[in-house]
């Protein structure tokens, strides 16, 4: 690599045991005339700006604090697979998808979302759980997309959640 600008955060670490940091690169870049900037702390609703808040903001169910710092808001992608057809025979059916186990888990309950299928956007309602009601393990998101009929079986969804509306107990 050849760079002409290095850019990181105030609180940037790297290397191994994270023993690199701000410092050691300012002396790189002075040593290889390489332009470097260090941004200094955001913050926003009084708190440093970091992932660990953002975590934070979408574990508590805090959805439009994480949404107004991150690019395009909170999503996931995931395949739509099968459910028990239990929401169909009551006029809601649902889009049932594998919450990707890597992500940070947003708090369980309801949410507004907006679900991109194919390219279109549609607005929804997305439970994000273990389902109160039919317990299982896994962690599952079930959602209702307004003004849409179709077979989205086997396709990827993005789900975005929007706002947190209603948590339930199990």
């Amino acid at each position: 690599y050849n760079p002409a600008r290095i850019i990181c955060g105030f609180n940037y670490r790297f290397g191994k045991d994270a023993l690199g940091n701000t410092e050691m690169l300012t002396q790189f870049c002075l040593q290889n005339n390489i332009e470097f900037c260090c941004v200094e702390a955001q913050t926003y609703d009084k708190k440093a700006i970091s992932s660990t808040v953002l975590r934070e903001y979408i574990k508590n169910g805090e959805i439009e604090k994480a949404n107004k710092l991150l690019y395009n808001g909170f999503s996931f992608t995931a395949e739509v697979s099968h459910g028990d057809a239990r929401g169909r025979t009551i006029g809601f059916p649902t889009a049932n998808q594998l919450y990707p186990e890597l992500l940070v888990k947003p708090k369980f309950g309801v949410y507004i979302s907006q679900v991109t299928v194919d390219g279109k956007n549609y607005n929804a309602i997305t439970n994000i759980g273990v389902r109160p009601t039919y317990k299982t393990n896994t962690v599952g998101c079930e959602t209702y997309i307004k003004d849409f009929s179709g077979d989205i079986y086997g396709k990827q969804m993005k789900t975005r959640l929007i706002k947190f509306c209603l948590l339930y107990t199990s």
